[in-house]
């Protein structure tokens, strides 16, 4: 996926996007969701596209944490 930050698709409050359009095909190439900060432990996700197959918002609830996984090149 792409992402950026940037205006929201329902108003102009900044949101985090995601973008997954240049890696998909079929159904999903239209699919996006935006990530809106609500405070430091809670983050709602908007589907913005997809129809059907994007259908509910979803929330990220927690304190960020440092990431995890494996480091570009491993």
């Amino acid at each position: 996926m792409n992402t950026y930050i940037g205006p929201s698709a329902i108003d102009t409050r900044t949101s985090f996007h995601l973008d997954y359009d240049s890696y998909n095909t079929g159904l999903v190439h239209s699919m996006r969701d935006e990530v809106r900060k609500i405070n430091d432990n809670l983050y709602i996700c908007m589907g913005i596209g997809g129809g059907a197959i994007n259908p509910a918002s979803f929330v990220l609830l927690g304190p960020p944490t440092p990431w995890g996984g494996l480091e570009q090149g491993e």
